[in-house]
Parts: structure tokens; C-alpha cells; sequence
């Protein structure tokens, strides 16, 4: 082996105590260092834990507490000291400056005494140092037994770290020590060849030396060198091949060929010089195996080996050498390795364009396929809103939650990126992604039209008056909750939180108010990781109730009473009734339904009007000179009954000249009301059936009553003697069917006569008249 390197040794740290103490002081005077020296020394070679420095300190009397490092006599006297931890170097660093403060306490203020102190670093001859393999195991030369005589065959490396000193080479002993005398060493190191060379034949074969190398003062360092000889090439074997390169490729497994060595013998034995930990070879064919499976990314040394291999002749003793290159070829067999090997996460939605999620570091083992390249695999549905820029995989567009396509890929991208390196083949490795996307609630929900609705009034509780609709663009879309919280104060309609569908929960009267203002809510739900994170929107609704016939018409007053005269004309008004009816829609419709004699008159809106002259000839048409007519209102669902007593003043007639009181008429007053009833079905079946058993009843009763007695009864009508009524005037004629008897259903107007004031019946027909 050549000349070794030998490196300084580092700068030894100097570490330096000093003791900073805290004394209450008694009196004002601050402590004092004693016999203070500006500058020690210590030589470089101290141990650690050497005093530098001891110093007496003077606190004030009384005043110092513990740790006391050393008490002095005086008692008020203590020792304060600076000791080495540390390996000094003079040729590193040779001087040293310390600051050292001593605090002490008054009572209301610290006060420091300080004081510097220089330590001079003394030099000391150190031993010569030499190479470590030298001075370890030893090393190792080889020779042909031809080498130049007196020619230098080893140089034995070693500086001193003391400048100026001179080094002195001396050959201790050898083995064997008969070859002492032989060998020299020049005063530059060189161990030179013997004066007379080396004979291989005569047993000079190996030489092991102890070489010591000491400085001026003695100090040395010691260590050992092995020389081999070698046979000269007109003694040695001869290989077919003096020195060959061969190649293979790793990862084979072991005890694989890899090459081969022959030289020309009788009995020729084969040997690596140096053992290899790679490599064997058979002693006797000189074939080289592979001793274990070569892995370059598990051994980069692997890569190139030298072989140095010696054949030697068992017969004639002589041998040779030969060397075997062997170079391993990188095979491309490891995938690349990436950090990380998966990435799953979870971001929201609203993570900015840009955003960096992972920066992939992958590497490859194979020594000759380090090109790596990156390529993504996106899944399905999944688009194209990722890149990689370099190494960094980052969101290359917005990631929208709230939708039906994000909704079937559950809300999570899959992007697989495809990492291959430059070996032929290639070999790659896929890096999953999964990015799951957390919802944001980012809208809030909007009502849509309509803002309105209509409902029947008397509508039963529990009808639909409407649906409010809101749409909401966060996933799950319009995913809302309703409420009503404004307008709602009598607690007349309730809401469906989920659907919208908006009830009545009493039946309505639109006499009271014909629409209601409802202010209704709508909460989005479960559009945010955060429940609180909900958006609220209101709107104002408005209920239209719609009319429904279901009042009565009132007439106010229910009877009128107008005296007119006969010569009044033909559609001229007699008198208004006046009536009304709260339902809004209402159309009343009037009607003179009896006692409109010879049809004088008609209704024209709610007016009563004339039709024509009247008549008293009682010779053709006699007219009454009363008329109780009655007028139907009805508004086509209910019915009221108006009697207007209409007084016709015959123009024939002279008015009396004495004014006759009568007695006032009462009205009667007929009412005729429809009432709607819309029973469920299984109360019209139940009363079927009671109705059926009741009939069965009854008709078994009657059956039982007649079979018990069995008489009939007949009633004779007799005929009337007198007419029932008798003409006392004049001025009425007497029927001359007066001696029938009298039928009251013949007549159908009642009237009073103007003269005599009395009432009769008559017959609009036939004219046929009776006194009542």
C-alpha cells in the first residue's frame, strides 16, 4: 500500500466554570476578589478537570451563603476557581481571555465586581502520528523477486503536529530475523529492496517489518508493513488470459458463472490473493461464481470488482497472477418508490384554484433508471380539475359539491398518477388519490312563484291551500325546511316542513277577511359539515279565501205596504225591496212567487212596477183593490220571503170625506231557507237503515191495530144550507153557484172591498168572488 494520509485532530474545547454568587451584603461595600492575577498558564496536555485559576473572594462579614466551594481562614474569605473540561491544542488555539463577575446583594440592588484573566496555553511535544492502517493491522506490499535492488519499495507516511520537529525512520525488527541485516529504511520513510536483491527460489518470500517513527525528543508512533515476493515472469505460469474485463448482471442468486482462468501446469491450483465477499472461485478449475445473489441497490459497490487471482503449480512450486474486472450490469428491477404512496383526504368545496394538496417525491433504486415521470389516471366521472405541475399535485379548478354527478361518484374524485421510470423495460407504480369533497353551504334558498294561493271559504279542516316551493343550489338540492312565523296568529294554517304543502287547519270565512298574509321561512338542511352553517330566507305569502255561498239574503223590512191608483201606468215602480247578502259573489234574484192577481205586475230588479191599468168592472175583470204579493229573493242557493200589500184607489171611486181609521195589518212574513247538507256515507247508510227498521215497525203496529178491531168509519158530508158567505152590497153581485158549497180551494186571492172595507175571496179565473 502507497503513501496514507494523516488528518490534525480537531480544536479541543476549552470550558471554563466560574461561580457567580448572591450575597445579601450587610454593609454597602460590594465583595472583593483577592490576589487576582491578569494572566496563568497551562499546558496543553492538562487533563480535564486541571485548575486554571484559584482566587480568594472577600464578601462582606456574614453575608455569603451556600455553596461555599471553599472556606478559607479567614471565615469571611472563600475560594472561587476555574477548571478545565475540555482537551487543549496549542496549535489550534493558544490563548484564552475570561471576563469573571461576582455579584453580590445588598439588600435593595445587586452590585458586580468583575475582573479579566488570561490563560496562556503552553506548548508540549506531542508524538509523531502515523496512518492507521500502519499502526492498526498493518500494511501490505508486493514484490517481484526482479525489483531494482536498493530501490524503494514501501513509504512509510507520518507527519508530527509540532512544527519544526524532525522525524527519525528506524526499522525496529523483521521476521524472520535472519533478514534483518538485509533491509534498510532511507530518512524520508522508503524501505528500499535488499543490496542484493530477492531470490524467490532461495525462500525469499514474505517479510513482515516493525517500523518506528519517533521525533527529537523521543515520542514516536509504531506500526507494521507486510512484503510480499513474487516470482519473476521466467519463473512463473503463464495465464491464458493475463487480464480480462467481464460483465454480468445482478440479481442472478448465487453460485452463478460469471467467469473463467486457466494457466498451463501439471497441477496448477487456483486463489484470490484478497478474498472476496462477492466472488469464489473452484481451486481447481478456476471458474469464478457468484458467492452471493449481487444486488447494486443493496451493495453500490457491487458495480466493479477487481480480482486479483493467483494460480499456483503444486509440481515445480512456481505461480502466477492474473486479474478478472468484473462489471455488474444495473438490471431495471424495482418499481419507483414514492412518498407518500396514497393520498386520501378531505377538503371543501370552496378550496381555492391553485391550492397544492401533496408534493409527490418518488425515487428509483435501480442505479441506471433514475428518469422518473409522472402521468394521471383520472377515474370515471371524474374530470379534469387536477394537474401535475414538477412534483406538485394541485387543484387546477373549482370542486363543486352540488351536483347529480358528484352525487353518483359519492362525492369523491379518484385520480390514480402513474410513476415510471426510464428502465428498459420500464417498471411503474400508481400513487392513488382520493379526494373526498366535504359540502359548503354556499346559497341561500329562493322561493319561486307562485307567491299566492286561492282557497273556498267553509273549505274543510285540513284542505291544501297551496304548495310553497323553494329551490336551493347547495347539494342535496332543495333539501329545505318550511315554517310559518309571521301572520299566523289566530293559528289558522300549519305548514309541512318537508313538502311545503300549506293546510288550512279551520274552515275560513271570507266575510270576516278575504286574504291573509303569511310569512313563511325556509332553512336549508344538511348542506354544511357544520349544521350551524344553515341559510335562512323568508317570503311573504298571501291566502286569497274565496267566496262560497253560504249566507242567507236579509231583507230589511220583510213586509211593505203602498197605496197606489188604478190609473197608474204600465211599468211604472210601486216600491223597492231592498236586500243584501254578505257573500261577495252573491247575485240576488226576485220573483213574485202568489198574489199577483190578473198578473198586475212584474219585478223589474227589486223593484216592484205595474203592468197595466186595473179593472173593477165587475161585469168583465174586477181587479182587487188589495194585492199581498209575494216576492221570492233567493240567491240561488237560500231563499227569503218579502210581502208587499199593495192599495189600488179605483179612479171610479170618490174619496170619503171622513178619513176611516183601520186597523193595522200584520205581515206575515214567509221565509223559505235552503240549507245544504253534505253528511258523510256512513251516516246517510245509517240512517237508511234506522228509517227501514222504523217502517218495518210501524207497519206491523197498523197491521196489528186493524186486524184488532176491523171497523171503518164513514163520514157523510152533508151540503151547507146557506152560502157561507152572503152578499150584503149592492155592489158585488151574488154568484149564481151561491147555493153549492163552498170550497175554498176555488179561490186564490184574498181582497178587501174599498166601500164596505170588508175582505172576500175571489177567483182570478173565473171572477167568482165570497165574502170572508
Amino acid at each position: 500500500m502507497g503513501r496514507s494520509a494523516w488528518q490534525p485532530r480537531a480544536p479541543l474545547l476549552l470550558v471554563i466554570f466560574f461561580f457567580i454568587f448572591k450575597v445579601p451584603v450587610v454593609h454597602a461595600q460590594g465583595a472583593e476578589i483577592l490576589n487576582l492575577l491578569a494572566m496563568t498558564t497551562i499546558k496543553e496536555n492538562s487533563p480535564r478537570g486541571s485548575s486554571i485559576w484559584v482566587t480568594p473572594i472577600n464578601p462582606p462579614s456574614g453575608s455569603l451563603f451556600q455553596p461555599v466551594i471553599e472556606a478559607r481562614s479567614p471565615p469571611n474569605i472563600s475560594n472561587i476557581g476555574i477548571f478545565l473540561e475540555g482537551l487543549l491544542d496549542f496549535e489550534t488555539q493558544n490563548l484564552y481571555v475570561l471576563n469573571i463577575t461576582v455579584s453580590t446583594y445588598n439588600g435593595s440592588e445587586l452590585q458586580y465586581t468583575s475582573s479579566v484573566l488570561t490563560v496562556q496555553v503552553l506548548d508540549v511535544n506531542e508524538a509523531p502520528r502515523c496512518g492507521e492502517r500502519f499502526t492498526s493491522i498493518g500494511e501490505t506490499v508486493q514484490v517481484t523477486e526482479d525489483t531494482t535492488p536498493l530501490s524503494a519499495m514501501f513509504y512509510v507516511i507520518a507527519t508530527d503536529p509540532d512544527s519544526g520537529s524532525l522525524l527519525n525512520f528506524k526499522i525496529a525488527w523483521v521476521v524472520p530475523s535472519v533478514a534483518s541485516g538485509r533491509f534498510s529504511i532511507s530518512s524520508g520513510g522508503a524501505i528500499l529492496v535488499p543490496e542484493n536483491g530477492f531470490n524467490y527460489d532461495a525462500g525469499d518470500r514474505n517479510f513482515i517489518f516493525t517500523i518506528v517513527v519517533s521525533d527529537q525528543f523521543g515520542e514516536n508512533c509504531t506500526g507494521s508493513l507486510t512484503v510480499s515476493v513474487l516470482p519473476s515472469q521466467k519463473h512463473q505460469l503463464n495465464f491464458t488470459i493475463q487480464s480480462q474485463t467481464v460483465t454480468t448482471i445482478e440479481n442472478l442468486g448465487d453460485s452463478v458463472y460469471v467467469a473463467n482462468v486457466s494457466a498451463a501446469g501439471a497441477k496448477v491450483r487456483y486463489q484470490f490473493i484478497f478474498p472476496s465477499p462477492y466472488f469464489s472461485i473452484n481451486e481447481v478449475t478456476g471458474i469464478i461464481v457468484t458467492k452471493i445473489n449481487l444486488d447494486l441497490e443493496a451493495d453500490p459497490l457491487i458495480k466493479s470488482t477487481s480480482l486479483l487471482i493467483l494460480a499456483f503449480d503444486l509440481t515445480t512450486h512456481l505461480s502466477a497472477t492474473a486479474t478478472v474486472n468484473i462489471i455488474v450490469s444495473d438490471v431495471n428491477d424495482n418499481d419507483p418508490v414514492c412518498i407518500p404512496a396514497d393520498f386520501i383526504t378531505t377538503v371543501p368545496e370552496t378550496v381555492p384554484v391553485g391550492t397544492v394538496f401533496f408534493a409527490l417525491s418518488c425515487i428509483d433504486r435501480d442505479v441506471s433508471s433514475t428518469d422518473i415521470s409522472y402521468k394521471m389516471a383520472f377515474g370515471p366521472n371524474t374530470p379534469l380539475i387536477f394537474e401535475m405541475i414538477g412534483s406538485n399535485f394541485q387543484v387546477n379548478d373549482s370542486l363543486n359539491y352540488d351536483s347529480t354527478t358528484m352525487s353518483l361518484m359519492k362525492f369523491q374524485y379518484s385520480v390514480d398518477i402513474v410513476v415510471k421510470d426510464g428502465g428498459i423495460p420500464p417498471r411503474s407504480v400508481t400513487v392513488p388519490v382520493r379526494i373526498t369533497v366535504s359540502p359548503v353551504n354556499e346559497f341561500s334558498p329562493e322561493f319561486q312563484k307562485p307567491f299566492s294561493f286561492f282557497v273556498l271559504e267553509n273549505s274543510a279542516s285540513g284542505v291544501l291551500v297551496g304548495t310553497v316551493v323553494a329551490t336551493d343550489q347547495d347539494w342535496p338540492l332543495n333539501s329545505i325546511q318550511y315554517s310559518i312565523v309571521g301572520g299566523n296568529n289566530q293559528k289558522l294554517f300549519y305548514i309541512d316542513s318537508s313538502s311545503g304543502n300549506l293546510y288550512g287547519r279551520t274552515p275560513l270565512d271570507r266575510e270576516i277577511s278575504s286574504s291573509y298574509s303569511l310569512q313563511i321561512q325556509a332553512v336549508d338542511q344538511n348542506q354544511d359539515v357544520n349544521p350551524a352553517n344553515s341559510k335562512t330566507s323568508t317570503k311573504m305569502f298571501t291566502v286569497n279565501v274565496e267566496d262560497v255561498n253560504d249566507n242567507p239574503p236579509v231583507c230589511n223590512p220583510a213586509y211593505y205596504e203602498q197605496t197606489i191608483y188604478s190609473t197608474l201606468g204600465n211599468n211604472v215602480p210601486v216600491t223597492t225591496v231592498m236586500c243584501t247578502d254578505v257573500d261577495a259573489t252573491a247575485n240576488l234574484q226576485y220573483s213574485i212567487t202568489n198574489g199577483n192577481v190578473n198578473n198586475r205586475f212584474f219585478m223589474n230588479g227589486n223593484q216592484v212596477r205595474s203592468r197595466n191599468l186595473f179593472s173593477f168592472d165587475p161585469f168583465a175583470l174586477l181587479d182587487p183593490t188589495s194585492f199581498d204579493l209575494q216576492i221570492e229573493v233567493t240567491d240561488f242557493r237560500f231563499t227569503r220571503m218579502v210581502l208587499v200589500r199593495v192599495h189600488v184607489v179605483p179612479w171610479t171611486t170618490t174619496a170619503p170625506t171622513t178619513k176611516r181609521v183601520s186597523q193595522p195589518h200584520l205581515p206575515v212574513v214567509v221565509t223559505a231557507i235552503e240549507r245544504s247538507w253534505d253528511p258523510e256515507p256512513w251516516f246517510v247508510a245509517a240512517i237508511t237503515v234506522t228509517a227501514v227498521l222504523l217502517t218495518t215497525v210501524a207497519g206491523i203496529m197498523v197491521w196489528k191495530i186493524l186486524s184488532k178491531f176491523r171497523m171503518l168509519t164513514f163520514v157523510k158530508a152533508e151540503p151547507m144550507s146557506d152560502p157561507l158567505l152572503s152578499s150584503r152590497s149592492n155592489n158585488l153581485p151574488t154568484s149564481p153557484r151561491s147555493s153549492e158549497p163552498l170550497k175554498i180551494e176555488n179561490f186564490d186571492g184574498r181582497a178587501k172591498d174599498p166601500v164596505s172595507g170588508r175582505d172576500y175571496l175571489f177567483n182570478s179565473s173565473s171572477g167568482e168572488r165570497r165574502w170572508v
